[in-house]
C-alpha cells in the first residue's frame, strides 16, 4: 500500500514539473519579424481564438479590426508611420506570449490584379483613418472573400462619400468576384450585371468575361455566348482577355458539337490564336470540326499535325486520328 502511495506521489510531482517546464518554455517570447508597408493593412492570425493583444505602440499601429471565429482569431493592423515597433500577444489558455517585431517601410507593393486603382487614389488611401473599403480590398486580395463582402457592404451603408468616390460599378465588380470565388454564382451574376455598365473599360470587359464564365457554370450557354460575342468583337489580340474569350466560346460550341460555328469563329483568327497558350485546343477544335463536321480529312490532318505537345489533354486522341487519316484517307504515293 505504501509502495503504491509513493508511486502516486511521484507521478503527481513529475506531472507538476512537466507542466511547469511547458509553461516556462512556452512563456519565453517567440520572436517573429514581419515587414509591412505604410499604406497597407496587414494581418496576424492565430490558430486558437484565445489570443489577445498584450501591448501595442499606438504611435506606430492602429488595430483596424479583430475577427473572431470558432477556432481562429485574426488581427488587422494599419501602420501610421515608418519605423520599427512590436506587438506582444498573450495566449489566455496556454499562458504564454509571442512578440511580433514589425518593420514599417515607405512603399507598398500593390497587387495589380485587385485594388491597384483604388490604392493609388491618394485622397482615400493616405487618410489618417481606415475605411471599411480599405479593409474590404485587403481581405479580397488575400482571398478572404466572405469577410470582404461584409466590409464592402458596411462601407456602402456607412461611408457614402467614399463609396461614390470609388464608384458603384467598381464595388459591384469586386462583390461579384467575391461571390464567384465563393461559388455563389447566381448572386455573382447579379453584381456582374451592374458592373457591366461601368464607364471604366477594364472593369466593363472583365465584367462581361466573368458574367460569361458564371453563366457557363450555370449551364446558361446562350447568355454566356451573348457576353462572349461582345468580348470577341470588342477586344484586340494584344488584350489580356482575347485568348480566353475565344477559348471559352469555342469550348461551348465544341461541347454542343456545333462545328460550323467553330470554323466560322476560330478559323479566320488561327494565325493569331496559334500564339495563344490555348493553341493546341484551337487546332484540335478545328481538326474535329473538319473531321466530324465537314468530313474534310485533309484539312483536319493539317491541324492535327500542328499539335506536338505530348502533355496536351487530347494528345492520344490526336495521334489516333492522325494514324486513321494516314491509313485510310491520305495517298503518300
Amino acid at each position: 500500500m505504501k509502495k503504491n502511495y509513493k508511486h502516486f506521489i511521484l507521478a503527481i510531482i513529475f506531472s507538476i514539473i512537466f507542466f511547469i517546464c511547458n509553461i516556462f518554455i512556452f512563456s519565453q517570447n517567440i520572436k517573429n519579424i514581419k515587414t509591412v508597408y505604410l499604406n497597407s493593412i496587414f494581418t496576424i492570425q492565430f490558430d486558437s481564438n484565445s489570443w489577445i493583444i498584450q501591448s501595442i505602440d499606438k504611435d506606430f499601429l492602429t488595430l483596424v479590426s479583430k475577427d473572431l471565429s470558432y477556432d481562429t482569431v485574426s488581427f488587422h493592423f494599419k501602420p501610421k508611420k515608418t519605423g520599427k515597433t512590436d506587438i506582444e500577444f498573450y495566449d489566455m489558455y496556454r499562458k504564454g506570449t509571442i512578440t511580433y517585431y514589425i518593420e514599417i517601410n515607405e512603399n507598398f507593393d500593390v497587387n495589380p490584379g485587385y485594388s491597384n486603382n483604388y490604392i493609388e487614389d491618394k485622397s482615400i488611401s493616405n487618410s489618417n483613418t481606415t475605411s471599411n473599403f480599405d479593409i474590404a480590398f485587403f481581405l479580397f486580395s488575400n482571398g478572404i472573400y466572405q469577410d470582404a463582402i461584409n466590409y464592402f457592404i458596411k462601407g456602402k451603408e456607412n461611408e457614402p462619400l467614399i463609396y461614390n468616390q470609388i464608384g458603384s460599378h467598381k464595388i459591384a465588380y469586386y462583390l461579384g468576384l467575391c461571390y464567384f470565388n465563393l461559388k455563389q454564382y447566381i448572386i455573382a451574376s447579379s453584381y456582374f450585371a451592374i458592373s457591366k455598365l461601368s464607364k471604366d473599360e477594364e472593369i466593363k470587359l472583365y465584367s462581361y468575361y466573368y458574367m460569361a464564365k458564371t453563366q457557363l457554370i450555370l449551364k446558361n450557354h446562350d447568355i454566356a455566348l451573348d457576353n462572349l460575342y461582345y468580348l470577341i468583337y470588342s477586344l484586340k489580340p494584344k488584350d489580356t482577355l482575347y485568348d480566353n474569350s475565344y477559348f471559352l466560346i469555342s469550348s461551348i460550341y465544341f461541347e454542343k458539337e456545333d462545328y460550323e460555328h467553330i470554323i466560322l469563329i476560330v478559323y479566320p483568327k488561327i494565325d493569331i490564336l496559334d500564339n495563344s497558350p490555348y493553341k493546341d485546343y484551337f487546332n484540335y477544335y478545328l481538326a474535329i470540326s473538319y473531321y466530324e463536321g465537314r468530313k474534310d480529312f485533309y484539312v483536319a490532318y493539317s491541324f492535327l499535325k500542328k499539335i506536338t505537345n505530348t502533355a496536351f489533354e487530347f494528345y492520344s486522341k490526336v495521334q489516333e486520328l492522325i494514324k486513321n487519316i494516314e491509313t485510310n484517307f491520305l495517298d503518300f504515293h
